[in-house]
């Protein structure tokens, strides 16, 4: 039986005052914005001794006065609530502002021979704090589409929609990399997939329910969803290459010859650029989300979802020309 034959009939997370419970802490999550996690204390505990390290040789190398050089917080706060800790901002401030400043009280004589050093070690803490960034976006694209997708299971959603949307739509199109360990980013090439896996069920059951009795909105996003789908899954120039009007050859043959469908040794193929990498991943869980779709509505799929099918067959029927729209159809699958 096709589950679209099975269509939500009832709200879970009002049914009872424990998922009404759950649902308002949901929101809450979603809807507030988060400073970092505590996760991350690591990581911070790092980038605060790369910044001791940096103003301790403003002393030792540059022979500025230790009194002169401001005192950090040894204490973390990675969750950025305030009250003295060290967090990001402190070591923003510290290789920002507070450099500088430290810079005009070297002696002549160091700032030619010490300040160099001194900049190579500041960058060495803007790298760590890219990283920190980094993860720290990755953690929020899992949050977000984790909460988002609890909501939806649930069935209840937030007053802005936009939210529950973007949280499982980011997750659908991120690649979670490591930038600075090659085997942490195989890990988290597994951890992508499969929080694309999660989060294009979670499309799935968005679009189910968007178009059940349930939703009560003004406004269907469905349409839009789909169309973003669509977007996603013809980044990958590999796959869907940019349409010419160029008439030299036969388009399937060109790219068979081309170096990434030749079949032989990998080190033989091109090295994939960041650009690249993000558009093969984002239209893989475009494509996920479409399957996990197919899935779900079965054989009523075009019917429950029109945009589906105006995705697929819109460019072929304008290709037919004006007065030939009936060229094609659901019927003639």
């Amino acid at each position: 039986m096709a589950e679209s034959a099975r269509m939500p009939d009832r709200v879970l997370g009002l049914d009872h005052e424990e998922g009404a419970e759950l649902a308002k802490s949901l929101i809450t999550i979603l809807t507030t914005p988060r400073g970092t996690y505590s996760e991350m204390d690591l990581y911070l505990k790092r980038i605060q001794g790369e910044c001791q390290a940096l103003f301790t040789a403003f002393n030792v190398e540059g022979n500025v006065a230790k009194g002169k050089i401001p005192a950090l917080p040894s204490q973390m706060d990675p969750l950025s609530k305030g009250g003295g800790h060290f967090s990001l901002s402190t070591a923003q401030n510290a290789i920002g502002e507070q450099f500088d400043k430290l810079a005009t009280l070297l002696p002549k004589s160091a700032t030619k021979t010490v300040l160099p050093s001194l900049q190579v070690r500041r960058r060495k803490v803007t790298s760590t704090i890219g990283y920190f960034s980094v993860m720290k976006e990755r953690y929020d694209v899992q949050v977000s589409a984790g909460v988002a997708g609890a909501l939806i299971a649930i069935r209840v959603m937030p007053p802005k929609l936009g939210l529950v949307i973007k949280g499982v739509m980011d997750a659908v199109k991120v690649r979670c990399g490591n930038p600075l360990n090659r085997f942490a980013d195989k890990l988290q090439k597994e951890e992508s997939e499969i929080l694309q896996s999660r989060a294009a069920s979670s499309v799935a059951s968005l679009v189910q329910y968007c178009n059940s009795p349930l939703f009560t909105n003004p406004v269907n996003p469905c349409d839009k969803v789909i169309k973003n789908l669509y977007t996603f899954l013809c980044q990958d120039v590999a796959v869907t290459p940019v349409f010419s009007a160029s008439t030299d050859g036969i388009i399937t043959l060109l790219e068979e010859n081309s170096p990434l469908q030749r079949k032989g040794s990998v080190k033989d193929l091109p090295e994939e650029s960041e650009q690249q990498m993000a558009a093969r991943v984002t239209r893989r869980g475009a494509l996920e989300a479409f399957k996990a779709m197919a899935k779900k509505f079965g054989p009523d799929l075009f019917e429950a979802v029109p945009k589906f099918w105006d995705g697929i067959s819109a460019a072929l029927i304008a290709m037919c020309g004006e007065g030939k729209q009936d060229v094609l159809s659901v019927a003639d699958l």
